[in-house]
């Protein structure tokens, strides 16, 4: 297995949902945001990933992915995990 490949592929699709959500809000949105509502995020988009899934929507699926991505690397962040 490719894990640095793979990382490669799922890390761009973080960028482009951190790059989509730059147009909405112009800095950084999670910095002090608790962590509960970060955990909610997750939540909220794990949620939109299993409705993609079931209507077999690869690329909701794929977006969906990515934002659960970035939220996890937003929650590291707030908890100086990275």
């Amino acid at each position: 297995m490719n894990y640095k490949k793979l990382i490669s592929a799922f890390g761009r699709e973080i960028l482009k949902q951190f790059r989509a959500n730059e147009i909405k809000y112009p800095t950084p949105a999670w910095p002090g945001l608790p962590n509960r509502e970060l955990i909610n995020e997750l939540y909220y988009h794990v949620g939109k990933l299993q409705a993609a899934e079931k209507a077999g929507n690869l690329e909701q699926m794929q977006e969906n992915c990515g934002d659960i991505g970035a939220i996890a690397i937003m929650f590291m962040d707030n908890n100086k995990l990275l």
